[in-house]
């Protein structure tokens, strides 16, 4: 009876908020394609994210809601630490869909108002400007598009002129959340374009995402290198 007890507590504090999913990018620009594939493992209460890549070669990052992340070379037991505001997981496009910021993909939290809103056919079509100058962040304007209440496009401007594209698709339900299967982001520099196509799958949540990369520390013998 005690047993049966127990087991049924183990199975009650199981973190309901971790997730896992399958990532693969694909990067065209000048001409050139770049694939990377990856399983991520997000410790969402705590702010966490492993990435443990797999192609076109292993590497397991670690990196928090703070912007601090490790990058470790299993091959060579080496690690690199770095820290900045991009490497932060609240900057993580599934980040936003977990806290369920479907209206504004967290532009308010980046200091950005809703200025206008419109319906074109089937979609809602809404601008949002930045309330104040920001020195490190040359936006005039981003321009949302929703259909059915998620997110399908972004326009980004900068300079007055579109410096980036986004379009999200292919939204299932898991759990309580919308999560999208596709996000193509399409950056115009000069004359030319970058596109990158993100392909998410095999989505995971709470008791069913079980890995141990969940855990996984730097190995205490990794030795750091230090960039120049």
């Amino acid at each position: 009876m005690l047993f049966v007890v127990l087991l049924g507590l183990a199975l009650f504090y199981q973190p309901t908020n971790n997730i896992s999913f399958h990532l693969e990018s694909r990067t065209l620009s000048n001409q050139k394609m770049v694939v990377i594939k990856a399983d991520i493992y997000f410790k969402y209460d705590e702010g966490k994210m492993i990435t443990h890549y797999t192609y076109p070669a292993e590497l397991i990052s670690i990196a928090n809601n703070k912007g601090e992340a490790s990058f470790y070379d299993p091959k060579a037991n080496t690690v690199i630490h770095k820290r900045g505001i991009f490497y932060a997981t609240s900057n993580d496009n599934i980040y936003l869909f977990l806290r369920e910021r479907y209206s504004d993909l967290g532009l308010k939290e980046m200091g950005y108002k809703l200025v206008s809103q419109k319906k074109d056919k089937e979609y809602i079509v809404t601008e949002w400007r930045p309330e104040r100058v920001n020195g490190d962040d040359n936006t005039d304007k981003i321009v949302m598009a929703h259909l059915n209440d998620l997110p399908a496009y972004m326009a980004i401007y900068s300079n007055g002129r579109c410096g980036k594209k986004i379009y999200y698709s292919g939204y299932s339900m898991y759990g309580n959340y919308f999560l999208p299967a596709r996000i193509v982001e399409i950056t115009y520099v000069k004359s030319d374009s970058v596109i990158l196509k993100k392909e998410y799958s095999n989505y995971k949540i709470g008791i069913n995402a079980s890995s141990p990369y969940f855990d996984f520390t730097v190995p205490s013998n990794a030795k750091a290198v230090v960039q120049q």
